[in-house]
């Protein structure tokens, strides 16, 4: 939470603070302002004092409470603004770290994995983390709040809401473990099932689907997929339904028992009129705390699950290592580009791409390279521009290699027209300036 919460700054951070300590201390006196009156009300003789004392509780009562309301809504808006100067700065560490790691990353499915989780993780988790401490804060307060309260009346009472917040954190904070755990198991199906909805969408598979009556296969394919997930997570969905349902049964019941013991203590004259009033607010706005705290706690530790995908994900870091002091490009160009005894395998992969090539491409020059499909060219022009470092051997410009380039500097030398080069939705001329 701390590492986020610095991209929004001190001052908004500590204002949301006081907006929801504001928030929380008007609530518990607002409805501490309504026994009062009742107990008034219940003494006051109305013939014979008139209502001047009422009117004066009244009056407090009011404040308190559009003051409440007031700090309630400032403290929204506040969260609300925290919540996306954190998403959009973790967007752009996601694009920074996307932009950093080695091309190798985009062609391993395990990494690319990674990613796909940490994007499932951002905006919105990032601003959900920093919401939600604050949320459970809020809660936490008001719930300490309502059992002084209820211990002044009953400590009977104290043990009994306690239990109902404990059995509806321990049913939240089981299923949410489950839920993550079938999410890390979907993220495969996740992208099998995006990949056929972007075939059967794009334009660029528009003529082949139409002429070769693919549309149907690709159709009953997504179908399948998506009936699949969607059982998954409705059978668990069901589970939690049901588990809640039983915790918040017992919590009427227990409330209704409660009501009718103060109810007893009332009539027999040992309990203000204002006291049971106040119970019945207080329990229920516990109840309603009490499943905003155990919401908060339990979404707090979903959240630490996910953005531990997030954090996995930014601590990657390339292999293709920038020199603490990058030697400068050679300009003129003098001897050109040597590749010599390279040798390059792709992750993961059983075969070899290149193996102990010697190649020299003078300055000046124009050379052809034929071969047939797969025989490694557009490898030796990923390595050449240094997308990849040779496994074995090393590629020089000039006579120095290019490892002792930078990186971004050295590929600026090269303008590449690749096989499946890129089109992007922008102006003829800015796709050539592009390049």
């Amino acid at each position: 939470v701390f590492r986020l919460l610095k991209y929004s700054g001190r001052g908004l951070s500590a204002a949301v603070i006081a907006m929801t300590l504001a928030e929380v201390g008007l609530t518990l006196l607002a409805l501490w302002m309504t026994k009062l009156f009742v107990d008034q009300l219940a003494v006051t003789n109305l013939q014979e004092s008139g209502p001047g004392e009422l009117y004066g509780l009244i009056a407090i009562l009011g404040v308190t409470t559009v003051g409440s309301f007031a700090a309630q809504s400032f403290s929204a808006y506040l969260r609300q603004r925290q919540g996306m100067i954190v998403a959009d700065q973790v967007d752009r560490e996601i694009h920074d770290r996307a932009l950093a790691v080695d091309l190798a990353f985009y062609e391993s499915p395990a990494y690319y994995d990674s990613l796909q989780r940490a994007r499932e993780a951002g905006p919105h988790r990032p601003a959900q983390l920093i919401t939600n401490p604050l949320l459970l804060l809020k809660g936490v307060l008001f719930m300490v709040g309502v059992l002084v309260m209820l211990i002044r009346l009953d400590w009977r009472l104290l043990p009994l809401l306690l239990f109902m917040v404990a059995a509806a954190l321990l049913v939240r904070l089981f299923f949410t473990r489950k839920l993550y755990e079938w999410q890390r198991r979907r993220t495969q199906l996740e992208r099998r099932a995006g990949y056929l909805d972007f075939l059967l969408t794009s334009d660029a598979y528009a003529k082949e689907l139409r002429l070769f009556g693919l549309g149907h296969h690709f159709r009953n394919g997504y179908s399948d997929l998506r009936r699949l997930i969607r059982g998954e997570q409705l059978r668990i969905a069901g589970r939690r339904a049901l588990a809640e349902a039983g915790a918040a049964i017992i919590g009427a019941l227990a409330f209704i028992g409660a009501f009718i013991m103060l109810l007893d203590r009332t009539l027999a004259g040992n309990l203000a009129l204002g006291d049971l009033v106040l119970f019945l607010l207080l329990f229920r706005r516990a109840e309603m705390s009490g499943r905003e705290t155990v919401s908060s706690f339990s979404q707090i530790y979903e959240d630490q699950l996910y953005l531990s995908q997030l954090f996995s994900f930014l601590n990657v870091r390339p292999s293709l290592s920038t020199p603490a002091t990058p030697a400068p490009i050679p300009e003129p160009t003098g001897d050109g580009v040597r590749l010599s005894g390279v040798s390059f395998d792709y992750p993961g992969s059983e075969r070899g791409a290149l193996q102990n090539i010697d190649l020299h491409l003078p300055h000046g020059s124009i050379v052809a390279m034929l071969g047939e499909n797969g025989a490694g060219k557009t490898t030796l022009i990923k390595l050449m521009t240094r997308l990849y470092d040779p496994d074995q051997g090393r590629v020089t410009l000039d006579g120095q290699d290019v490892r002792t380039f930078d990186p971004d500097t050295y590929r600026s030398q090269f303008s590449v027209i690749f096989q499946d080069f890129a089109k992007y939705a922008a102006r003829v001329d800015e796709n050539i300036w592009f390049g």
